[in-house]
């Protein structure tokens, strides 16, 4: 088992902000500037969120191999941001990586495919008939 030096949520630099790393799972420099316009509309203001790509690994995932590829570069983008962030999203089709992140920090890890297979689930659990929408 890794070492764990961080703790949920150990949010030392202000305890009334959030801060998020949000990882591109490619290489692709347009990718992560889109994704990081699309987690910027999205967040609170109780919320940094900085976007980030792996230093080496495929410009695109499109295979298995593609995959497995990424994945030492996505680990090694939350190992360097255990200290400054308090939450980490995967933001890749397919969640490479998710399960060993896990296990190389004590923070949430959410891959955006499992957070969307969950996202219908909790909204019809609230009971709302229909989820709000995000202003731009």
């Amino acid at each position: 088992m890794p070492d764990l030096p961080d703790s949920p949520l150990s949010n030392s630099h202000s305890s009334s902000l959030i801060r998020i790393q949000v990882i591109n799972g490619n290489t692709y420099a347009p990718m992560t500037q889109g994704i990081d316009q699309s987690a910027q509309a999205a967040r609170s203001e109780q919320t940094t969120v900085v976007t980030t790509q792996p230093k080496t690994g495929p410009q695109s995932i499109e295979s298995y191999y593609d995959e497995y590829l990424a994945i030492p570069g996505i680990l090694e983008q939350v190992v360097l941001g255990r200290k400054q962030f308090d939450a980490f999203v995967i933001a890749c089709w397919g969640d490479p990586g998710v399960e060993a992140a896990r296990e190389i920090t004590t923070k949430p890890v959410i891959g955006i495919a499992e957070a969307s297979m969950y996202e219908p689930i909790c909204w019809q659990r609230a009971g709302a008939s229909s989820r709000p929408s995000i202003e731009h």
